[in-house]
């Protein structure tokens, strides 16, 4: 019994099923099989795509009769007393509605042109609002004291400030001259204290 299963085990007919399943396939195709189930599938395509094709050139023929329909009572309505008369006055309004619509058309794109560079200039305004904010000015108010010298209000010493120069040193100065050294100022949306290291 043992030789029998080992002989079984080591014959390459009946372990190789590769081989099995492409000796099964040639014979498939020797009788035609997958031939003609791959020649059926494609008459089944094409006659689908022929029907669909069919169907579509139908549907085409019915609204342009429709079509035709609709017009012939336009130029029956129109004004005129021959045929070709009220053809020609068909034409003519049917070109002065092209006409109308184009301008309301052209009216349409024009108004949304506007108002896309309203935006486009709104979104570059807050654009550069956002880079340079518009400086603090240090103004100083003369007030009149109830009683006594004259008194002029200063800004107060910590106070920060933004001070609009094209560089960092005036920048700096204006502030220290405004303010002292323990003064604060906004550069370029960044904070800075007036004080120096010699200070």
């Amino acid at each position: 019994m043992k030789d029998i299963f080992d002989d079984f085990l080591l014959d390459s007919s009946s372990d190789d099923l590769d081989a099995l399943y492409a000796k099964n396939e040639r014979d498939r195709y020797r009788d035609g099989g997958t031939r003609l189930e791959r020649k059926k599938a494609r008459l089944d395509k094409r006659s689908t795509k022929v029907q669909a094709k069919i169907e579509k050139k139908a549907s085409n023929k019915a609204g342009k009769q429709a079509t035709k329909a609709l017009k012939k009572a336009a130029v029956n309505t129109m004004p005129g007393t021959t045929k070709l008369e009220k053809k020609l006055n068909y034409a003519g309004a049917k070109a002065t509605a092209r006409k109308l619509k184009r301008k309301e058309d052209r009216a349409d794109r024009k108004e949304a042109r506007g108002d896309r560079r309203d935006a486009r200039k709104t979104k570059r305004a807050a654009r550069a609002e956002a880079k340079n904010p518009t400086p603090v000015s240090v103004s100083r108010k003369l007030t009149a004291p109830k009683s006594g010298a004259p008194k002029i209000n200063a800004p107060k010493r910590n106070e920060i400030k933004t001070v609009k120069e094209t560089n960092f040193k005036a920048a700096f100065a204006a502030a220290r001259k405004a303010q002292g050294p323990n003064g604060t100022f906004k550069f370029n949306g960044k904070k800075y204290t007036t004080k120096r290291k010699d200070d």
